[in-house]
């Protein structure tokens, strides 16, 4: 493992020349696992930030390939403050993310998938959005979708807003409900740069345990009870080859179980404004497991029946009654969507 640290300055628009302290604003953990023909181009894409005061921390899982070859190709760089090698594969990349965090010192964190890359100016403009709020806990720019070989797909996005440069803070609770429980609107941990402390802070990390969709969980409970940035500028190059993480879950029902237990456990983050909606959040939860199949996942997940219910909070009810409060509360749901607010920026940078 590497100990060397750099002497690194500050980048527009943060700060053009401004010395770094001994600890390093930024650290940038880069896991991999049999990435090597994507490393160079990772790598390379974080020590040309603009914005220069990081470290950079590269994990791998126990590579197959000629990862380990690339890595050593940067021990001497004084950017590189940790290389750390697996003797055996953790096959989740939630651990990897904690092992980073763990040597991290960085007041912010990017967690920089090694199959992606970034434009120059990602860390200038995600930590600008961080140092404007400090009850900002994370933020996320931007993403163009590329194929294996690098190209732009056709429609090489999936935001549904325009790239019109601004940054806007929004209520962690009320993003929560409006664009993290439906989907993971943080689609891609690569666009993201988060608040070290937020991490810390966490009481319990049930993420952990997950393969596939742990990062929607730990954003969601990240935003719980704060706020959260959009930069809209595509700042980060997700890449989509038919091996990833990401490509997986897309068929496996251990995805789609996780998906619904993700979903169920943000619900509960949420405040209820009322008793038919924490009624209505406390059915999610019921729901999830009376799916077929699902039982022996939850067990797997989150341990016995007793741990499932306290975790999910799932009410005592008799099967017909809850039936009953499906039916009704489903209708209420509808109802809340048709009728709530749209969400609103808190204000605009």
């Amino acid at each position: 493992m590497s100990t060397t640290h750099a002497q690194s300055t500050v980048a527009q628009p943060v700060s053009a020349s401004a010395e770094s302290c001994a600890a390093p604003l930024v650290s940038v953990i880069i896991p991999n696992y049999n990435y090597a023909r994507f490393l160079t181009e990772r790598i390379d894409s974080v020590l040309s930030q603009t914005f220069q005061n990081f470290e950079l921390i590269i994990l791998d899982d126990c590579s197959t390939d000629n990862s380990r070859e690339v890595i050593e190709r940067y021990r001497s760089n004084p950017k590189v403050s940790h290389i750390i090698y697996n003797q055996s594969n953790t096959g989740s990349p939630f651990a990897q993310w904690e092992k980073g965090l763990s040597v991290a010192r960085g007041k912010y964190i990017w967690v920089a998938e090694a199959d992606d890359s970034a434009l120059p100016e990602f860390l200038a403009y995600a930590v600008a959005a961080l140092e404007a709020d400090n009850r900002v806990a994370l933020v996320k720019t931007m993403s163009e979708l590329v194929d294996a070989d690098g190209n732009p797909f056709a429609r090489p996005y999936f935001e549904n807003y325009s790239p019109d440069g601004q940054t806007r803070i929004y209520d962690g609770d009320s993003y929560l409900e409006h664009r993290m429980i439906q989907r993971n609107e943080f689609y891609n941990a690569s666009m993201v740069l988060f608040r070290h402390d937020a991490w810390a802070s966490l009481s319990s990390k049930p993420y952990l345990k997950m393969r596939y969709t742990g990062d929607w969980l730990f954003w969601g409970m990240l935003m719980a009870g704060q706020r959260v940035a959009e930069v809209a500028k595509r700042l980060s190059r997700f890449r989509f080859h038919g091996h990833s993480v990401t490509d997986e879950g897309r068929v496996c029902q251990r995805a789609a179980f996780e998906s619904k237990a993700t979903v169920a456990l943000l619900s509960l983050k949420l405040k209820a404004p009322d008793k038919h909606n924490q009624l209505y959040l406390r059915y999610q939860s019921d729901l999830l497991f009376r799916r077929k199949g699902y039982r022996k996942m939850a067990r797997d997940l989150f341990g016995d029946d007793e741990s499932i219910k306290r975790q999910f909070s799932i009410p005592t009810v008799t099967y017909p009654a809850y039936w009953l409060y499906k039916h009704l509360l489903w209708n209420y749901h509808k109802k809340l969507q048709a009728t709530r607010c749209p969400l609103q920026p808190l204000s605009i940078l």
